[in-house]
């Protein structure tokens, strides 16, 4: 189940980026 742990990485990344892009999108808006 390696290429499931890489997945999961990656998705942790994903959400980790988003939360970091949309904060700021806020703080420029």
């Amino acid at each position: 189940m390696r290429s499931r742990r890489s997945y999961f990485s990656i998705v942790t990344f994903v959400i980790t980026a988003g939360l970091a892009w949309s904060a700021v999108a806020t703080a420029q808006t």
